[in-house]
């Protein structure tokens, strides 16, 4: 994930204050070693939105990756491994909730505490 954000598209309300967060949190991601330091590497951040839903005005944030199914990422049958999916899935949604709690003014420190994962189809290489 690139630490310049320049070329990510946002939408709605992105205040400076959340950009300048999304920038320090990307150059945290490329810098910080451990799991899956390969595959964490090769996310392209694409899209940030902050926006209120239609239904109850509510704010939402959105975030956008995008990752290429490379080799480390498969497993025995060439398509993406179970594991890899849900820790994309779980790094990628926190990111969402970092930018929420950033516009919000809400804490950004959590841990995922559940995560059920319905798999329809497998990524291949």
């Amino acid at each position: 994930m690139p630490s310049d954000t320049s070329d990510v598209v946002r939408t709605g309300d992105v205040s400076q204050e959340v950009e300048d967060e999304i920038a320090s949190w990307t150059s945290l991601f490329i810098s910080a070693e451990g799991f899956a330091t390969s595959v964490r590497r090769r996310l392209k951040l694409k899209e940030v939105a902050v926006y209120r839903r239609d239904k109850d005005g509510k704010p939402h944030s959105r975030v956008t990756f995008e990752l290429v199914v490379d080799e480390d990422m498969v497993n025995l049958n060439g398509t993406m491994h179970g594991g890899c999916a849900v820790f994309l899935i779980d790094i990628c949604s926190s990111m969402a909730l970092a930018v929420l709690a950033a516009h919000t003014g809400k804490p950004n420190k959590f841990v995922s505490q559940a995560l059920n994962t319905t798999f329809h189809a497998p990524a291949p290489l």
